[in-house]
């Protein structure tokens, strides 16, 4: 769609404005990682279609800062915002938390709702599960092409796949978890982010940059935006630098979380996350790949009810001044 959309606006003599949401050299790096130079290829056709629009519209300003580093020219940002009344705490429901526990409703329950593919890094979940006792939970939502594989992954853990889940059952589903669960490291936006945090349920997420001008190898994640208007906690995560890597490349992690709806945050603990959230007060930080992080704080929140109340409480008035 991308050439024609160029033709035909350079043919009717009218602006042309693009938008980039899929993070693809990172998509690159997970699947075409056999492919020499892949993420030089894909910042190469990056730049000659989006040199050609008056305007390239980006989730971020991360992402826009990376874009524009990456020689693209005329890079803005396009905030995203979330549904507060599709997604809301008010959708609570005893039927589908029955569904989504296996009829063990009292059980601490994490969530996670997405594409299910191999960029998504659900297998992530299966430790941090196995380590929570067997009074926790765990439910995916979704459809993808590592479904069949991830179910004979899971077998034996206490885990339920729905399946994708649209309108009501969607937002039952957000808010009738004690915890959302989100290792992906390619989100650009995060919109099932911003749907958990609507929906009042505490969120676990990763994120940091990959520099473009660096030819390594080295596992980093992207940026991932946070307006939270529904109140979940946010438990999320910091890529690193890896250090056996011998590049330079300057890696930050940044979580941006605008917490208009009043759950308790775990953030990456890099770049712009910590003038975001108050540790300990609207949210936690947590260092990229720290199993042990991310566990003890899914357990503090599992373990205190009122904990977890204040923290979606304070998440929620701070997200309201934004």
């Amino acid at each position: 769609m991308v050439i024609p959309a160029i033709l035909y606006s350079k043919l009717m003599k009218i602006p042309l404005v693009m938008s980039y949401h899929t993070h693809i050299p990172m998509y690159a790096a997970k699947y075409l990682g056999f492919i020499p130079f892949h993420k030089q290829i894909s910042w190469m056709l990056l730049r000659w279609a989006h040199t050609k629009a008056d305007l390239t519209l980006c989730t971020s300003p991360q992402l826009r800062q990376e874009c524009v580093d990456a020689g693209i020219p005329r890079v803005d940002v396009w905030r995203k915002g979330v549904d507060s009344q599709r997604f809301s705490p008010s959708f609570q429901s005893s039927d589908m938390r029955q569904r989504m526990t296996e009829s063990h409703p009292d059980d601490f329950l994490i969530l996670s709702v997405g594409r299910i593919g191999a960029e998504k890094r659900l297998k992530d979940l299966k430790p941090m599960l196995e380590r929570m006792g067997k009074r926790a939970r765990l439910c995916i939502v979704g459809n993808g092409p590592q479904l069949p594989y991830l179910k004979k992954y899971f077998r034996g853990t206490n885990t339920v796949f729905t399946g994708q889940l649209n309108g009501d059952e969607l937002s039952q589903a957000f808010a009738s978890a004690d915890a959302f669960c989100i290792p992906s490291d390619t989100e650009t936006l995060g919109f099932v982010v911003m749907e958990s945090m609507a929906s009042g349920i505490p969120v676990v997420g990763a994120n940091a940059e990959w520099n473009p001008g660096c030819g390594c190898q080295c596992r980093v994640e992207s940026r991932l935006w946070v307006p939270m208007p529904s109140g979940i906690p946010v438990v999320g995560a910091n890529a690193e630098w890896n250090p056996g890597c011998g590049c330079q490349c300057r890696v930050e992690s940044r979580l941006w979380v605008p917490m208009p709806s009043g759950i308790p945050v775990v953030g990456a603990n890099a770049g712009g996350i910590p003038d975001m959230i108050q540790h300990g007060k609207t949210g936690y930080l947590v260092e990229t790949g720290n199993e042990d992080g991310f566990v003890q704080r899914l357990q503090e929140l599992r373990d205190d009810p009122e904990l977890r109340q204040a923290l979606g409480h304070a998440a929620r008035a701070e997200a309201q001044k934004w």
